[in-house]
């Protein structure tokens, strides 16, 4: 076998080398890689495969397939560390000849060459005499991410420290961004050299960075104080006298940039300034104090560099470590959504005993809280407590809040409530506590909200068992609900409470399916109710039976009322998958694969009547996701995975390709917040895939990433909202790499870093989806009654097709495959059959023309449908086959076949 791959594999690339400007075929290039990382593979063969990939680099032209072979070559170096030498040398002469070839391929070639002498520290010497110079040449071209990963990878290219630093200076004034922060880091990175005795040198490059402070970039901002840090360090280092003065002005200089917009500045300040060992007390008081000392007022220092002399005032450090300590309240906020669940409670019980002294302070704590319960509905218990402890000592401000938030709370325009919005129910945990609240003359909370504290009555006891008993919270809800009139409002909600605590039930139970553990045994929808109201309608204790409850036929036999619940059941669904993402982040593949089987086996019972494309749209969703915990382990930690486990990422990626055009093709009346929803998903599709080290330069998937990220922000545009952060940066992330048109540059980690601020959309469904499906059956045939076939001559293949929501204008086509290396195709033309657009059953029989030389064989038939939107890409097959990719609509079915006649047949 691997003498057949290797012979095939050598003619691929001979072939290749015959047409010098055209790229190498992608399964030339799959089987090389294989046999290359195939530990069992013959030193003759990679031998072979060497001088092959040589003689290809020193005679191919095209720039693509030029990375490829650099990229196979280091996969040599890395299984075969014994031709490093020879790989070194060979790429080395190549470099000396690329006078007309695209910057990007030359600096793969330094690239590979950088790895190998890391690895063999003999080569080290003549990568620098290579490096150097080609290194001049490529800055200054016009490439600017080359620019920019050559400036990042200097010292790895052995450049000298004199000529490297010269050329970072220029660079500071580079016209992009991400060019000149790196410039500056690389500044950083040398002040510690010896190149830097020159006491005009240090100047330089300290007023070089000071510039570099009111750059309209964050991050040219915050490698601009790094810079000026360390080179004003060294300013005061080389200054033999007034040494506590050069010190104090360097703090003042830093001490400028506390106030600035971005955070991340901020944070590089306070690193700065921490960093510091002699201030003057003067200036420490006043950066206690946001109002200027009068010893301060008139008080100036001067600049540490000679070449530009300014008077920078004392009063810039006036309340500096105040504004750090505000800013420490909101990122000490920020730790409430950390993913450790210690650190969230630690965040908890620190706010839980804080007195906030304003309004804005308080609504930024709920906020947090709020945002904590969203993110993670496992916190609910003790979010609710803290907010009841908030509550009893921040009345007045608590009276604010729910005045404007009361239509969220209140029942919406068409008779139904809320409360099973986490949001609303931690709400109105807030609110109970005011009564027992510590503050004099609180205003008073609107009756009608205890009245809906008691629907949750175990929900809330349950948070607050440390506090309160439930029979106690039960009668301090009802005292605080009681009045003499009962208004119109309240006798509505009441005579509504049914129909509203059988939907709670469903969702309830739902929820609990997905949050316990997925063998525990959960409480019938009566006993539910019993714990979460335990209050009839007039207020009266219910004694828990054995008897359940029987709520009005009418109210639960309606089928709106059945179709409604399923809808909020598969948006809360949606809702869950979002935390399902992070935990993948984190690593928790195992538990997101039990829970979303537990989910699958409860989804699988849900009647779906007219909501059925809705509950196959979630169930398609939860196989993306599934995938998703899959994949990631895979490319985030590759090297924790076996060998023989990591071969199965393909096809992971192929399936869930394939998962994903069924999304964007067999959905019918998708909203534009369902379309962004599979388009996010798509992107992150093409993300993990060019996040992976056999990728390499994947200028097929490249290209799709780059035509469908217009389709999403026409989107958000047509939607008049802002794109999400993930949207932001991955446009950011491209414009940094390039067009594809010569070859896209880039590292897998680049996308791999993006790939980690996606986060699953949540919305509301808007219409009613309808699912495209088909069902196949060939009657009569098994592998005991096989058809009966002569060989080399066409069979016909009886088959009873049912097709549902398919219109007469979709292009249907039977895919027939033997031996996965035969597959002919055959088109259907629907308007040879009758029947409607919802469902048209009828027989066709299909014909296979080339039946092989064999005593039987077996065709996999499946019926596929061409997508014909404008970004399908073709599908590649030759003769009167489709023209555009296909989506496949239903499973494979064998038909058998064999020369020997059926009893039945005599």
């Amino acid at each position: 076998m691997e003498e057949e791959i290797h012979s095939e594999c050598q003619c691929f690339l001979n072939e290749a080398t015959m047409a010098l400007d055209k790229p190498i075929p992608l399964q030339a290039l799959a089987q090389a890689r294989s046999l290359i990382v195939n530990p069992s593979t013959s030193e003759a063969t990679i031998s072979s495969l060497f001088q092959t990939l040589c003689h290809s680099l020193q005679t191919y032209h095209h720039p693509l397939s030029l990375c490829h072979i650099l990229s196979l070559l280091a996969a040599i170096v890395s299984h075969h560390p014994a031709l490093s030498h020879s790989i070194f040398h060979a790429i080395c002469s190549f470099s000396l000849h690329l006078h007309n070839t695209s910057a990007r391929t030359v600096a793969n070639a330094l690239s590979v060459l950088a790895s190998i002498a890391e690895s063999d520290q003999t080569l080290v010497s003549s990568l620098a005499e290579l490096s150097e110079g080609t290194f001049l040449s490529l800055c200054f071209q016009t490439n600017v991410p080359v620019r920019h990963w050559l400036l990042l990878n200097a010292t790895r290219l052995q450049v000298r420290p004199h000529l490297l630093l010269m050329l970072l200076l220029g660079f500071t004034k580079d016209p992009y961004p991400y060019v000149r922060g790196v410039a500056l880091d690389g500044l950083v990175a040398l002040c510690k050299s010896s190149v830097v005795g020159d006491r005009a040198l240090l100047e330089s490059c300290y007023c070089c960075a000071v510039e570099l402070l009111y750059d309209m970039e964050d991050s040219v901002r915050s490698a601009a104080v790094r810079a000026v840090s360390q080179w004003g360090q060294l300013l005061v280092a080389s200054n033999d006298n007034n040494n506590r003065d050069w010190s104090d002005s360097l703090f003042v200089q830093i001490c400028s940039m506390v106030i600035d917009m971005s955070m991340k500045v901020r944070i590089e300040a306070f690193n700065a300034l921490g960093a510091f060992s002699m201030v003057s007390e003067a200036i420490l008081v006043q950066t206690l104090s946001k109002k200027v000392l009068s010893t301060m007022k008139e008080k100036t220092y001067p600049s540490l560099s000679s070449l530009k002399l300014v008077e920078m005032p004392a009063s810039s450090v006036a309340g500096a470590f105040v504004h750090g300590l505000e800013d420490e309240f909101y990122e000490f906020l920020s730790t409430l959504i950390d993913t450790d669940a210690s650190v969230r409670s630690a965040a908890r019980k620190v706010l839980q005993v804080a007195k906030l002294n304003d309004i804005t302070t308080f609504k930024l704590a709920i906020d947090s809280l709020l945002e904590n319960l969203e993110t993670y509905p496992q916190d609910e218990a003790a979010i609710f407590s803290v907010l009841f402890s908030i509550g009893q000592c921040h009345g007045n401000f608590v009276v604010g809040i729910i005045e404007r938030v009361s239509d969220e709370i209140e029942r919406s325009s068409n008779g139904n409530l809320g409360f099973d919005s986490g949001r609303v129910a931690a709400l109105l945990v807030l609110a109970i506590a005011v009564p027992l609240s510590h503050e004099e003359r609180t205003p008073s909370i609107p009756r009608t909200i205890f009245s809906y504290a008691v629907t949750l009555l175990g929900r809330i006891s349950h948070a607050l068992g440390n506090v309160v008993d439930q029979n106690t919270l039960l009668a301090y809800l009802s005292h605080c609900s009681s009045s003499t009139v009962v208004s119109p409002a309240e006798f509505y909600f009441k005579k509504e409470m049914p129909s509203l605590v059988l939907m709670k039930c469903n969702l309830s139970r739902a929820m609990l399916v997905m949050s316990n553990n997925a063998n525990e045994e959960l409480p019938s929808p009566a006993e539910m109710q019993l714990q979460d109201l335990n209050v009839s309608v007039s207020g009266i204790h219910f004694q828990r039976t054995s008897a359940p409850i029987k709520l009005p036929a009418t109210l639960v036999d309606q089928q709106s009322e059945v179709q409604n619940d399923l809808i909020k059941l598969l948006e809360l669904v949606l809702e869950k998958l979002k935390v399902m993402w992070q935990l993948i982040q984190l690593g928790c593949t195992g538990e997101v694969l039990k829970t979303l089987r537990s989910w699958k086996e409860q989804l699988a019972k849900c009647t779906s009547g007219s909501s059925t494309g809705v509950l196959d749209f979630v169930s398609q969703c939860m196989r993306v996701v599934k995938l998703l915990a899959k994949i990631w382990p895979r490319i985030n930690s590759p090297r924790k995975l076996s060998y023989a486990r990591t071969g199965d990422l393909g096809l992971l990626l192929e399936k869930l390709d394939r998962i994903l055009k069924g999304l964007s093709y067999r959905f019918i009346g998708m909203s534009k917040q369902e379309e962004l929803f599979v388009l996010e998903l798509i992107l992150v599709h093409y993300m993990l895939r060019l996040a992976t080290v056999e990728a390499c330069n994947d200028l097929t998937t490249f290209g799709k990433l780059f035509s469908t990220l217009p389709r999403v922000e026409l989107i958000y545009e047509e939607m008049a909202v802002e794109p999400s952060d993930f949207v932001s940066e991955l446009k950011s992330l491209l414009h940094e790499i390039g067009s594809p048109t010569d070859g896209p540059f880039y590292s897998p980690s680049m996308f791999q870093k993006s790939v980690k601020i996606f986060s699953l959309k949540q919305f509301i469904f808007c219409g009613e989806l309808k699912y495209i499906k088909a069902e196949l059956d060939i009657p009569n045939n098994d592998i005991e009654s096989p058809f009966h076939f002569v060989s080399g001559l066409p069979v016909g293949i009886q088959l009873e097709i049912t097709l549902y929501n398919i219109s007469r204008e979709n292009r249907l086509w039977l895919r027939l495959v033997v031996d996965a290396v035969l597959t002919e195709f055959v088109f259907l033309d629907l308007g040879q059959y009758e029947g409607n657009n919802e469902i048209r059953k009828f027989t066709f029989l299909s014909p296979f023309y080339r039946t092989p030389k064999a005593n039987s064989f077996t065709v996999r038939v499946c019926l596929g449908m061409e997508c014909l939107s404008e970004d399908s890409h073709l599908f590649g097959s030759s003769g009167g086959g489709p023209k555009k990719d296909l989506v496949y609509l239903c499973k494979e079915k064998e038909v058998c076949f064999s020369q020997c006649v059926r009893k039945s047949e005599l």
